[in-house]
């Protein structure tokens, strides 16, 4: 394949991140794709991250650098429409400075888009703890039984699924640039942190996407981590599927058989979740006294699964044990 065309734009937004940033930026400069650019933005950092991007930007010509005051979470989608507007490529890629990727990433999904003509490609990811060690990885296998799900064929289809539950994860995106600007670049409503969730809602009504059935990058969860630090209420995600889907032509929701109150109720189903995985990182991290903070709010859900989970980590904070540990007792990687 001929490497001077297309270019990829790789998109890394970094916070105080100077335990993973070096492994992040490697990933890139790894890649057995060569044709990219990487713009950085380093969101003020206040520890080592703009030392450790220094090292690389010094030797690395494909690096464009960004170092500005702290915008805070509210400021990410003008962040990553300010790197946008200095992208160059044929296909933007997204790469938290948190995250890396797999050695053959790039060149898996350029000869993927260039031979589907999708707007959009994504595949699965590992998920890593503070210290790489492997804990999981998603999608699996049973979400995607349906192939016109998976391709968004016919385009909006993916929407059966994406409206409720966000089953690509970010550091695998890869977006068609004409297209992403196409509808205004990246979307972040007022009351969100994050980006990937809405734009990828927009792109659903763009055209096919592409999905590689294999782990091509590393998704690292930890308290730490924006979208998990963060008390922001996480049913954000679910009212912002609820509005979208009211702005639909109506022909899509009778195509879509999507009814509004299973998406109002996905709202609490979403904040249940976060509730969860806030507490079993602070299980993880030793922090057992904080955790059984959001395992009792988990009990005051109406949803009998997530009493159980609630019990589940409640028990393993008061025994010091974390939830991968019962993992390993059952005979598995981890529990969801």
């Amino acid at each position: 394949m001929n490497e001077i065309s297309p270019l990829v734009s790789i998109i890394t937004l970094t916070y105080n991140h100077e335990k993973y940033i070096e492994k992040c930026i490697s990933s890139v400069s790894n890649q057995t794709y060569h044709n990219f650019e990487h713009i950085i933005i380093d969101d003020g950092s206040t520890d080592c991250t703009v030392d450790i991007i220094n090292s690389f930007y010094k030797s690395e010509n494909r690096i464009k650098y960004i170092r500005q005051k702290n915008a805070g979470l509210e400021g990410i989608g003008r962040n990553y429409n300010k790197a946008l507007s200095l992208s160059n490529g044929k296909y933007i890629a997204i790469l938290e400075g948190d995250d890396y990727w797999h050695v053959h990433k790039l060149r898996m999904q350029v000869e993927m888009m260039e031979r589907e003509e999708s707007v959009l490609c994504y595949g699965r990811a590992y998920t890593i703890n503070d210290s790489d060690e492997l804990l999981d990885w998603f999608p699996k296998e049973s979400v995607f039984r349906d192939e016109g799900i998976s391709h968004n064929m016919p385009t909006g289809k993916f929407l059966r699924l994406y409206l409720f539950k966000s089953v690509i994860p970010s550091p695998t995106i890869m977006i068609r640039l004409d297209v992403l600007r196409s509808i205004g670049g990246f979307v972040q409503p007022r009351y969100m942190r994050v980006v990937d969730y809405p734009t990828v809602l927009h792109l659903s009504l763009q055209g096919r996407f592409s999905y590689i059935d294999q782990p091509i990058a590393f998704y690292r969860v930890h308290l730490q981590q924006a979208t998990l630090g963060n008390e922001i209420p996480f049913d954000s995600a679910g009212k912002y599927a609820a509005e979208f889907f009211s702005s639909l032509p109506e022909a899509m929701k009778a195509q879509l058989r999507i009814s509004e109150s299973n998406l109002i109720k996905n709202i609490e189903v979403r904040k249940a979740l976060n509730e969860f995985h806030k507490g079993r990182i602070l299980l993880l991290e030793g922090k057992f006294k904080l955790a059984r903070k959001y395992f009792v709010k988990l009990l005051r859900h109406n949803i009998p699964e997530m009493k159980i989970r609630a019990i589940m980590g409640l028990l393993m904070s008061l025994f010091h044990y974390d939830l991968e540990w019962l993992a390993r007792l059952v005979g598995k990687r981890c529990l969801k």
